[in-house]
């Protein structure tokens, strides 16, 4: 895995900001965030955190948004999921 690369799960939102922070001070100049379903509201919660509350003079470069076709373990079929990648670059 990318050493910049955030993978928003169950956790707390404050455990990924404190994961980010650590990145930040490390000198990475772009960090991105990943998340996929519920998760979504999570990661911007986090990128608007690390953006707005410390300062590292992070901007936005790049907000994806897709849509991902799994196969669940629990059903046959298949069922599509909604992902989000949010790009934060450090300006100097």
């Amino acid at each position: 895995m990318d050493d910049s690369v955030i993978k928003v799960g169950k956790k707390g939102v404050m455990a990924y900001v404190g994961a980010g922070l650590m990145m930040l001070s490390k000198g990475v100049k772009h960090l991105e965030i990943q998340a996929r379903g519920r998760a979504i509201s999570k990661a911007c919660d986090i990128a608007e955190i690390l953006r707005s509350r410390f300062n590292y003079n992070l901007e936005y470069e790049n907000v994806e948004i897709s849509t991902q076709e799994i196969t669940p373990k629990d059903r046959a079929g298949t069922m599509n999921i909604s992902c989000m990648e949010i790009c934060l670059v450090k300006r100097d």
